[in-house]
């Protein structure tokens, strides 16, 4: 898809569901997806399959994977927030990605990466 398709189809979503599940032959290693959504303000309900909990960061928007009856819960947990805390959460999530996943902290991890290549031991110190 185009950017500007995709950004209309982000437009029209009040929440995201990430329901990966874990096969023999493949585990979630990202969830772009995710966080292509937390840095527009989206809320994210995502399975516990392979690095999602690391990428969506909030214990209360994951559910086990395969599990239908926890991912309703948290679907009717999310529809039971008042507006203004769902716009308190969205905040929350558009600043978790900018601090832990936007192009800062990627250059950061970058920086870090390219200090303990030159001297390993040197990184530990930060």
């Amino acid at each position: 898809r185009q950017p500007a398709e995709m950004e209309q189809a982000y437009a029209g979503l009040d929440a995201l569901v990430v329901p990966s599940r874990t096969t023999p032959r493949w585990k979630e290693q990202y969830g772009r997806v995710a966080a292509e959504a937390m840095a527009r303000g989206i809320l994210v309900v995502a399975s516990d399959s392979g690095s999602l909990p690391e990428v969506v960061g909030d214990p209360q928007s994951l559910f086990r994977e395969g599990d239908v009856q926890a991912l309703v819960q948290r679907l009717r947990q999310m529809h039971e927030l008042s507006p203004e805390a769902l716009g308190d959460r969205s905040r929350r999530v558009r600043a978790r990605f900018q601090a832990e996943l936007g192009p800062a902290a990627f250059g950061r991890a970058i920086r870090t990466a390219f200090v303990w290549a030159e001297d390993p031991a040197a990184s530990r110190d930060r």
